[in-house]
């Protein structure tokens, strides 16, 4: 009695299939869903275009903001200069006692850097950038102080931070006076803060309607495949085994809807770059440009829109099924 007890469990074992086995069953059931879908959407050309499109606008909008605010913010990052702090010198300041200062200062984990400029420098950096080198060289003598130009560290580049800064600055003796155009920094500050919020509502919104539209299109299949879904059912058919085709329709729509919204956030910048270009010539800065979209934010915007493809196909399919039961 043992011995067939313990021969039919190793014929139990020799017939269980194997863990790569296992794996390979599933890797190619999911790519024949995978296949299947994309068939079915290829026998709908025009529904499925439509669609897409639907969702390759409704990404565009927010992926397009969202490149353009980079741009601004990198404009405004290129102009380093406006959170420097200028320390203009008492006249009676000798060169010792700036230098003294320069290395004070530096020592203030509130400053990452100072540089010194004697009045020698102050006169020609004011020659070459204001036009007036002839009328400065009728004067006799040196008109401008010597300065200090202060950089604060990254945690001291909000507002207010700023401002404290100023004040604090301004308390050392040898400092005549300290220029910090605080208010322009808060209405910039407050000008990003306010895009990035923009953006941030608008793709929310934005990403709500891909997932009722895919959530949508997917209810309309399954109706349309009331009938098959219920012999399934009747014949033992799990529901992850039906809901596994229409999620891969949900991840078709997203991909197509991601490549969609690539293309048209593409075009609309090559529209916007000649008359940015001009824009740019009238200012003689080069900073105003607007490129392709990069290769990893097209893989996020590709995956962001997989994703929501996957989730509006989920909660459909979800909803469905349970109102789809044999009696």
């Amino acid at each position: 009695m043992k011995t067939i007890i313990k021969t039919k469990k190793a014929q139990l074992r020799q017939s269980r299939p194997g863990f790569f086995t296992i794996i390979q069953s599933f890797l190619l059931s999911h790519w024949h869903y995978f296949t299947a879908t994309m068939s079915q959407l290829s026998k709908t050309p025009v529904s499925t275009f439509m669609t897409s499109a639907a969702l390759g606008i409704a990404l565009a909008l927010p992926a397009g903001l969202y490149e353009m605010m980079l741009s601004v913010q990198k404009v405004g990052n290129e102009f380093d200069n406006i959170h420097k702090i200028s320390l203009f010198l008492k006249p009676d300041v000798s060169q010792e006692q700036a230098q003294k200062l320069q290395i004070k200062l530096k020592s203030s984990a509130s400053i990452s850097a100072v540089e010194y400029k004697d009045q020698k420098q102050a006169l020609e950096e004011f020659k070459e950038f204001s036009g007036f080198g002839d009328a400065i060289n009728a004067l006799n003598d040196n008109p401008l102080p010597q300065v200090l130009i202060v950089e604060p560290s990254l945690m001291y580049l909000e507002p207010s931070n700023l401002e404290q800064l100023l004040v604090t600055l301004k308390q050392n003796p040898e400092v005549k006076t300290a220029q910090l155009d605080v208010q322009w920094l808060k209405k910039l500050f407050s000008l990003i803060s306010l895009a990035k919020t923009g953006v941030l509502v608008i793709s929310s919104l934005l990403g709500l309607a891909v997932l009722l539209i895919i959530g949508n299109t997917i209810r309309l299949d399954i109706e349309n495949r009331r009938q098959e879904i219920l012999v399934t059912k009747l014949i033992g058919g799990t529901n992850s085994f039906i809901r596994r085709p229409f999620l891969y329709l949900g991840i078709w729509y997203g991909l197509l809807g991601g490549i969609l919204a690539i293309v048209l956030v593409d075009i609309s910048f090559l529209i916007i770059k000649q008359p940015l270009s001009t824009l740019a010539e009238l200012y003689q800065s080069d900073l105003l440009t607007l490129n392709s979209t990069e290769i990893s934010h097209n893989i996020e915007l590709l995956t962001i829109s997989i994703l929501l493809g996957l989730l509006g196909a989920l909660i459909a399919v979800n909803q469905q099924l349970k109102k789809i039961e044999p009696t």
